[in-house]
């Protein structure tokens, strides 16, 4: 069963192969820990500063690539993301949207 058939299976009350294993919200100072390297989530500085120069984007996009690779080296099946301010990730044009698909299509996060 993957990540997805077994968050489907566990949210309509079935059976999954096993209880979906996800991290719903991480601290900072932890992530950095796990992964043994500075995260974007630690440094609101730099990542309003990348804002601040129109580069929403890439700063939110840095975030969520820390988090695919909790994803990837802690084999879980969903990490839930947001940005340095709180927000779920998002954009007016679905660009950013598009890309995390992309991404956690390669982790096999919402993966077939």
């Amino acid at each position: 069963m993957n990540p997805r058939e077994r968050f489907i299976k566990a949210l309509s009350r079935g059976k999954p192969d096993r209880v979906p294993i996800f991290v719903f919200g991480i601290n900072g100072v932890v992530l950095e820990k796990l992964l043994g390297r500075p995260v974007m989530q630690r440094n609101p500085k730099a990542y309003l500063e990348m804002c601040s120069k129109g580069e929403v984007e890439k700063a939110n996009l840095l975030t969520v690539e820390d988090h695919v690779e909790l994803v990837e080296r802690f084999d879980l099946d969903a990490v839930r993301e947001v940005n340095q301010v709180g927000g779920c990730l998002s954009t007016q044009g679905g660009n950013t949207f598009q890309r995390m698909s992309r991404l956690s299509r390669r982790v096999k996060i919402f993966g077939k």
